[in-house]
């Protein structure tokens, strides 16, 4: 069984990636300018607000995943009811994050555009935490899932982009950007030496970003960057393989932002064999003394073990606890 131990800089441990997943050329982050496309706020959301959060309405296609009803709002909400998904993520009521959430993908050097529109695939709700998850139809039978996930008590946003590839198919190199738009007054602030950054309001940092799927120190190589342009937070990655994740972890307890943090990507088994990472993946996260464990299935879910946690979900954010116990937060079938 592993100990927990105390955060500390220490490089990770190189993972080793499949035959069938091995990454290629990082993608040039001047490549991709998307189109600015202004989308007003809505005037009135249509929520209950006297009930607990969070809040979701099927026929507008809008979710709000909140912290609690009580002000300042720890939030973020999504629109999916146009081509263009409009994220708003605020910190203690702060606007960090305001606009579209574009993206950019392609499949052996070919563009991938929308093939239908974005339909909610999971909506899920409790006392813990909130949980949404929209699909859209691609070109040559691929697709893009987003997955939203927040945790209540421990108020961590875990978003990400997971580009699927057609049933049956070979693998090949996809690449994927997604571009979070900064509010007017807030700024990314990356790290020196380490990958993370932090969303910052008025010179105060507000949340810590972690790009999960890449490596933790610039001094190693890898296949992926996170960087801002035109007050844009971009997140590129390229890999070879039938599917692709781009996750982010974003903090937003304010009183964990001055501590230090690491992060790595960890193996994933079944059948007492190590699974290539675009079928599927799992990391762990630590901040000062507290720890997370996030699992994603990007292809058919089975029985796996992550950690020594053993699940059948396709999603799973857990607490790693002091005595190295994995307790789930929320598990998705």
């Amino acid at each position: 069984m592993t100990t927990a131990q105390p955060a500390r800089r220490v490089r990770s441990p190189r993972s080793s990636a499949s035959k069938n997943a091995k990454t290629v050329a990082t993608p040039s982050t001047s490549v991709h300018e998307p189109p600015v496309q202004e989308i007003a706020k809505p005037a009135g959301l249509p929520f209950d607000f006297s009930k607990p959060p969070g809040y979701y309405d099927a026929t507008a296609k809008v979710a709000l995943l909140r912290r609690s009803k009580q002000a300042p709002h720890d939030e973020v909400l999504i629109d999916f009811a146009r081509e263009a998904v409009r994220i708003e993520l605020r910190a203690a009521s702060c606007p960090l994050v305001i606009g579209n959430w574009e993206w950019q993908a392609t499949a052996a050097g070919k563009s991938l555009v929308p093939a239908g529109e974005w339909t909610q695939v999971s909506w899920h709700r409790d006392k813990a935490c909130d949980f949404l998850q929209i699909d859209l139809p691609l070109s040559d039978g691929y697709r893009l899932e987003r997955q939203v996930f927040l945790s209540r008590e421990d108020l961590v946003l875990f978003a990400t982009d997971c580009l699927i590839g057609p049933a049956g198919g070979e693998a090949t190199e996809l690449r994927h950007t997604q571009v979070l738009p900064l509010a007017s007054e807030a700024s990314f602030v990356a790290a020196a030496e380490t990958r993370e950054g932090w969303l910052s309001l008025g010179g105060r940092r507000r949340a810590s970003v972690i790009p999960l799927s890449q490596t933790e120190w610039r001094s190693d190589f890898c296949h992926a960057s996170i960087a801002t342009q035109n007050n844009q937070l971009i997140v590129e990655q390229a890999v070879q393989g039938r599917n692709l994740l781009s996750p982010l972890w974003i903090d937003l307890n304010s009183s964990r932002l001055k501590r230090p943090l690491t992060w790595r990507r960890l193996t994933v088994g079944e059948h007492l064999t190590g699974l290539a990472r675009d079928v599927a993946t799992g990391y762990r996260v630590q901040v000062g003394d507290e720890q997370w464990m996030i699992y994603r299935s990007l292809d058919r879910v089975g029985n796996r073990s992550v950690l020594g946690h053993n699940t059948c979900g396709s999603f799973v954010c857990a607490r790693i606890l002091a005595d190295a116990v994995v307790k789930p937060i929320l598990t998705m079938d």
